[in-house]
């Protein structure tokens, strides 16, 4: 469940300074993981490193939901 990933994402890295959680295929999550995604984005934790890769474009809604990410690139040339 999307639960478990926003679990490793706020749960502090023994480890290291930071962790990287890499979340493939972001145009397949539901609606309602997109909200969850969207408010984690919103106060996202300092110990963690998200990476999102989507293939293909993003519907405008995702884009919107995802405005509160540093940066999102659109298309890889």
């Amino acid at each position: 469940p999307f639960e478990q990933i926003l679990d490793v994402l706020n749960t502090a890295s023994f480890f290291s300074g930071r962790k990287f959680v890499v979340l493939e295929n972001i145009q397949k999550l539901l609606k309602k993981d997109l909200l969850k995604l969207e408010s984690y984005l919103l106060k996202p934790s300092a110990g963690s490193v998200l990476i999102m890769l989507n293939a293909g474009t993003l519907k405008k809604e995702t884009k919107e939901r995802l405005k509160g990410a540093k940066h999102v690139v659109d298309k890889m040339k």
